[in-house]
């Protein structure tokens, strides 16, 4: 049956061009807007800092800042997810031009009533922050924010490649995820993704075969999603071999 995997392999595999890195330049502008943005929102200017925001945003957000109290309580809780510190992972592009920056922000919990669901004032915190922009009249518009989790908290897979007979040949799993960091050796490739707050260890074969198969493994980078059918290793459950891989197309 090993010997089939190739076949299978070929099979649902699709050759795809590799991302154009996204222009350096049009990265600092959105997060220019981004710093005027926490800027308007740490002065307190609600109706200065809506206008960095997109059109579509802006409706979104129109019904809970009807009132003067509605508006201070946006205002409070959005001066609380100003972040102190942040640092750009990576960055991309989707076919419909939206930029998405993907960040870690380090942030102080402020001084005040402790929110409910939130750790005591003072407290130190650092999560993944996803940023979304837009263009609109030419310019760059702060659209969506994606919060995640502490990356500290994050369980890492440790696995390493001991052979073929490490995975258990069966149905394939289904999965999916994000890739976050690419290997390769001179016997395999490992990529490592991201599902909810652990990772997991996907192993394929070398870069040279993957070539003689025809895939460009120059679209296995971080941050784009893959979809794969896999067999589960024997002992550890973050680690599969991949029978099967999508590498999937920002929109």
């Amino acid at each position: 049956m090993r010997a089939l995997f190739t076949g299978v392999l070929m099979a649902c595999w699709a050759a795809m061009a590799a991302a154009a890195p996204v222009d350096p330049a049009q990265r600092d502008a959105a997060l220019a807007v981004y710093a005027s943005w926490n800027k308007a929102i740490a002065a307190g200017k609600l109706n200065d800092a809506l206008a960095f925001r997109t059109a579509g945003l802006r409706t979104r957000i129109a019904p809970d800042i009807k009132t003067a109290a509605q508006r201070k309580n946006v205002t409070e809780m959005l001066k609380s997810m100003v972040p102190g510190t942040i640092e750009v992972l990576h960055v991309s592009q989707a076919k419909d031009g939206k930029l998405t920056l993907y960040t870690v922000v380090g942030m102080v919990v402020p001084p005040g009533p402790r929110r409910q669901g939130m750790p005591p004032p003072g407290t130190k915190l650092q999560a993944e922050l996803s940023l979304d922009f837009l263009r609109e009249g030419g310019v760059w518009k702060f659209d969506n924010q994606t919060w995640g989790m502490d990356p500290s908290k994050v369980k890492p897979c440790t696995a390493s490649f001991a052979g073929m007979d490490a995975f258990e040949e069966r149905d394939n799993l289904s999965m999916g995820g994000q890739i976050r960091r690419v290997s390769f050796a001179a016997d395999h490739t490992l990529v490592v993704i991201r599902m909810f707050d652990e990772e997991n260890c996907v192993f394929l074969p070398s870069r040279a075969r993957l070539g003689e198969l025809g895939f460009n493994a120059d679209t296995l980078e971080p941050y784009a999603i893959i979809e794969l059918g896999a067999w589960p290793h024997r002992s550890d459950k973050q680690a599969v071999w991949a029978e099967t891989l999508k590498v999937v197309e920002a929109d």
